[in-house]
């Protein structure tokens, strides 16, 4: 039986996190769960898990362990356990002022590429 993840998305101090948990990413045998905002990877979190996760109880046990993880990642974000982290992970300020506007979305991003040209230009170096 195949193990999914879980993916949510949170606000938190007027801004938007994706809190991502997901097994055997790359090929391991972990349970990986993701902090992101704008597409970047604030904080990860990994638990090597040992055993097959073919067997029926062994996924439901697996399945359970995940979403306690990913659970616990978004009690941390939203209880400001984080804090620290989000003010010297990401160039966003944690809470815009009172009477001001928050950066643009990529704001302070380095390439003015879009997505799809990188793409494209990567495939075809191939």
């Amino acid at each position: 039986m195949p193990v999914g993840g879980f993916n949510d998305d949170v606000r938190y101090r007027g801004r938007r996190f994706h809190v991502q948990t997901e097994f055997g990413l790359r090929g391991t045998r972990r349970i990986v769960t993701l902090l992101y905002e704008g597409g970047a990877i604030l904080h990860s979190e990994q638990l090597r898990c040992g055993g097959s996760a073919e067997a029926e109880g062994a996924a439901a046990d697996l399945s359970g362990l995940m979403e306690e993880r990913h659970r616990a990642l978004i009690r941390a974000l939203s209880s400001g356990e984080l804090d620290e982290l989000l003010e010297a992970a990401s160039p966003v300020a944690v809470a815009a002022e009172p009477g001001t506007q928050a950066p643009a979305f990529g704001a302070g991003v380095v390439t003015e590429v879009r997505l799809d040209e990188w793409l494209v230009a990567h495939l075809a170096a191939g």
